[in-house]
């Protein structure tokens, strides 16, 4: 049996194809089985996957499009290694990607998810390196607001992800998220330190694409957030929670009402334990601050009487240092 399975959904990708499928034939980390699962492609995509002859390859093709997380599923209960390797057809995967997770999770058999730094780059060049937490307890919280790991990049412990279920279909264009989500109540999550994976951005890939299903199932997804922690999922406290971190500019309003969350957020953690409290409040005063950029002066005047707040810039007044010091 191999150490790892490789699993990698494609759809109409024969732009982009050939330097994935490369990227992982070429690893130093030979151990393993490499499944392509053409999910019912109208391109030349095929053809491509066809043309490479290694016997590591296990070629798959739907016989109807499934979408990504229905495809995982597929590929998640015929991979054998121990390991999954999540790959995406457009990426690039740095050579020395499968050892130095595997190696890392060898060492820590407590971590079910492994993902890694990634590189975004474009048709324009490479752009920044974009960073993701590292340790268990602040990716907790950064799932609170969004996904906190690149999905192409994460190697995976087999068993347990079968054992949750796989990806839940519901959640199409965020089943990474959502599986992150459950996984984060039962083990521990990690991200590698190092840059293992070119994130590829282009106008045709699914994440550059936000429909109404997909912003329907963001909302559901915080919903269950939010009963997790039993606070209620409607009203001012759940709407800024819902639109935390939009491009929306800041409004008195908006800034009064975040606050609030994290107040509440602050709150119902302490009798529920989830997350790390510290983190949570390191977190409330950098919202706190950046809360004051772009505000007049007499927006902020009237948000330091309404919390109490000594000085409202800083945002260290009574009430929050209360919150903030227990």
């Amino acid at each position: 049996m191999p150490k790892v399975s490789v699993v990698m959904p494609a759809y109409n990708a024969e732009a982009y194809i050939g330097a994935a499928i490369e990227s992982i034939l070429n690893q130093s980390f030979t151990d393993f089985e490499f499944l392509i699962l053409n999910d019912c492609s109208a391109d030349g995509t095929e053809d491509i996957i066809k043309s490479y002859n290694d016997s590591r390859i296990v070629y798959l093709k739907n016989e109807k499009n499934m979408g990504v997380a229905a495809t995982l599923n597929k590929g998640f209960a015929v991979a054998q290694g121990d390991y999954i390797a999540r790959m995406d057809a457009d990426d690039i995967a740095h050579p020395r990607r499968f050892e130095q997770q595997v190696a890392y999770l060898d060492a820590h058999p407590e971590v079910a998810v492994l993902g890694t730094q990634v590189r975004f780059f474009s048709v324009e060049g490479d752009g920044e390196p974009f960073c993701y937490s590292g340790s268990c307890a602040q990716l907790k919280i950064d799932l609170l607001f969004a996904s906190a790991i690149a999905h192409p990049s994460v190697m995976l412990r087999r068993q347990m992800i079968l054992d949750l279920g796989g990806y839940d279909s519901q959640f199409e264009g965020l089943e990474d998220y959502e599986l992150w989500c459950r996984v984060s109540q039962q083990a521990a999550l990690a991200v590698y330190p190092e840059i293992l994976l070119r994130y590829r951005i282009h106008p045709g890939q699914v994440t550059q694409q936000p429909s109404e299903r997909k912003q329907r199932a963001a909302r559901n997804l915080k919903q269950r957030q939010l009963l997790r922690l039993g606070l209620p999922t409607e009203g001012a406290v759940a709407a800024a929670y819902y639109n935390y971190q939009t491009k929306e500019p800041k409004t008195y309003e908006t800034a009064l009402a975040e606050i609030r969350f994290f107040e509440a957020l602050i709150n119902a953690n302490e009798e529920k334990k989830l997350y790390d409290q510290k983190l949570l409040k390191k977190l409330m005063r950098q919202l706190a601050k950046s809360n004051a950029v772009g505000l007049a002066p007499h927006q902020q005047r009237a948000l330091c009487r309404k919390t109490k707040l000594l000085c409202y810039p800083s945002l260290l007044l009574s009430r929050l240092k209360q919150i903030l010091l227990r």
